[in-house]
């Protein structure tokens, strides 16, 4: 109706005399900017090709232009915006180990719109998508392991140093997906094997977990190690010489001694505290049959981010969607299999835009993407931290596509979906409406998740996330780790339960329950010094493999050996 009623207004511009191409053009206004966002979609068994997909935000554009900072420039017909705000485009010929930076505008007579925002992908390093490359050109990854010495007087600094491995780099990138990303140029390795740089501004007592790689037009090498390290335990550098910790665990291992056993205990925090940090995504299905649970779910945006915020101490919260492959038969032209609409992030109020923002599509048949949504969440460019709690809300009211039983199916299937989120912890929990859904029940088995019932239009949504959060802090799993040991002083960590061995886990803890390990402490590297050593690290107790619960700082002096005794 709208683009009818532009053609008419522009054919009486030109009946009184104001068609000229100059006031034709004076006379519109410019596009909306699409997106902001751009959702890409790996095409599985391509290494040249992905699906994007992104918003329209304008009804008077003439069409797209897809853009990068080099020679790309596709351009798109224009969008009935009306029937569909979503726009899913297949880039084909792409060098699979390339990083692209793409951009999108919209355009009219007027003009372009301002661009969206800039999505970098990689098909190799993003999509694990595997490259035909030749040898010669492949790029070693530096270290493996990083060194870290401390600067005297210093206690925001360190020198960190690795091997490089590679005689083709442009340079090095030193980052920990936290604050640290630091370029460093290339090194002559004929002359210096090692590579050194400063790094400043650090917080003393703070833990980084800082990685290394080597980088070539663009294209970045596989990583190093992760070096673990805090100023303060790693380097025995007192960050503030007034205060200790009054959870400090002090060790003294006497002068005839080698090694001693000491039982350490921790009590878990109150439900609502147990995990430190907690990442959550709501996965959301966006098929046609789910229409009338996303307008439910849009009711209830702002209580669902209250139920998500009661979670933990430090809460994340995204957005992602899906119906399914824009592929015949599974889905139309302006369907996607996965889109990212809001990363994770502590402003709770992007996640509410972005779940208003939320429009139904087709997806064809009955069974949607919800395997291929599951195993791109993963994806660490999603923004999951290192030492949260990874959960995802999986809403849908439909069984799933397996690319394990059907053989032309694009998506992944579901066994390397659920390796994927095994692997990083994720735990699915399946909120399912309509009735009971065979698919993900067992999604949610395999990921040690849980389901919800929820009935035909999901008006019990918020009930339903309220009670899987508490679920997470209970019967959950804890182990504990030495973190900044460098000297190997702890040697071993078993739980204090009958018939346990060393590292194995405590099951069924509960919030309030208090954990209990025997540690056996060494003199580690220190064992042929006769002096005495005073040496920090730190206790870290872990929840279900990846979300930490609680650290505990540990002082162990090895008082100066009595020579003749053991």
């Amino acid at each position: 109706m709208f683009k009818f009623n532009k053609r008419l207004i522009l054919n009486l511009c030109v009946l009184v005399g104001l068609g000229s191409p100059a006031v034709q053009a004076a006379s519109l206004v410019l596009p909306n900017a699409p997106g902001p966002y751009i959702g890409i979609t790996k095409i599985p068994g391509s290494q040249t090709s992905v699906a994007i997909n992104f918003v329209d935000n304008s009804d008077n554009e003439d069409g797209f232009r897809i853009f990068d900072t080099e020679d790309m420039n596709i351009s798109i017909p224009e969008n009935n915006e009306t029937k569909n705000s979503n726009i899913s485009y297949i880039l084909t010929d792409l060098v699979c180990d390339k990083v692209y930076q793409i951009q999108i505008v919209a355009h009219n007579s007027a003009g372009d719109s301002e661009a969206s925002d800039n999505r970098s992908f990689n098909l190799h390093t993003t999509f694990g998508t595997p490259c035909e490359a030749d040898v010669n050109d492949t790029l070693n990854a530096p270290g493996p392991t990083l060194g870290v010495t401390a600067i005297k007087g210093s206690k925001t600094s360190v020198r960190v140093n690795f091997l490089d491995n590679s005689n083709n780099e442009d340079g090095f990138r030193l980052f920990d997906g936290e604050g640290i990303n630091v370029n460093i140029p290339p090194n002559n390795e004929m002359e210096h094997p090692n590579v050194y740089v400063t790094l400043t501004d650090l917080v003393c007592n703070r833990i980084y977990n800082i990685k290394a790689v080597a980088h070539k037009d663009g294209i970045e090498s596989l990583e190093s190690d992760t070096k673990i390290f805090r100023i303060e335990s790693t380097f025995a550098i007192s960050c503030d010489d007034n205060i200790t910790s009054p959870d400090l665990v002090k060790i003294e291992i006497p002068s005839d001694k080698d090694k001693i056993n000491k039982i350490i205990c921790a009590t878990i925090p109150d439900s609502t505290e147990v995990f430190q940090k907690v990442d959550i995504m709501f996965l959301v299905d966006v098929s046609g049959s789910y229409y009338d649970d996303l307008t439910i779910f849009k009711d209830k945006a702002n209580e669902i981010m209250a139920a998500f915020e009661a979670a933990g101490q430090d809460v994340q919260v995204s957005l992602a969607s899906f119906s399914d492959f824009p592929i015949s038969p599974y889905g139309g032209s302006m369907d996607y299999a996965f889109r990212l609409d809001q990363p994770l992030t502590n402003d709770f109020s992007l996640v509410t835009t972005a779940i208003n923002n939320l429009t139904i599509l087709s997806g064809n048949d009955y069974p949607e993407s919800q395997l291929e949504g599951l195993f791109q969440s993963a994806d660490n460019g999603t923004g999951w931290r290192d030492g949260a709690l990874p959960i995802i809300f999986l809403a849908t009211d439909a069984g799933f596509h397996n690319s394990d039983d059907e053989i032309d199916y694009p998506g992944h299937g579901l066994s390397e979906t659920v390796d994927t989120l095994v692997s990083k912890g994720i735990k699915v929990f399946g909120l399912q409406s309509g009735g009971s859904i065979s698919d993900v029940i067992e999604i949610a088995n395999l990921t040690d998740g849980s389901v919800f019932n929820l009935s035909s239009n999901s008006a019990e949504i918020v009930a339903a996330i309220e009670s899987a959060i508490v679920g997470t802090s209970t019967d959950i799993t804890v182990t504990l780790e030495a973190i900044g040991d460098d000297a190997s002083i702890v040697e071993s960590i078993t739980p204090n339960v009958a018939g346990a061995m060393a590292g194995d886990p405590i099951y069924n803890v509960n919030a309030g329950d208090e954990v209990c390990f025997n540690i056996v402490f060494t003199r580690g590297a220190y064992a042929e010094e006769a002096e005495e050593r005073i040496v920090y690290f730190e206790l870290k107790v872990v929840a279900e493999g990846v979300a930490t619960v609680k650290t505990i700082p540990v002082r162990v002096t090895l008082s100066p050996r009595i020579v003749g005794k053991v």
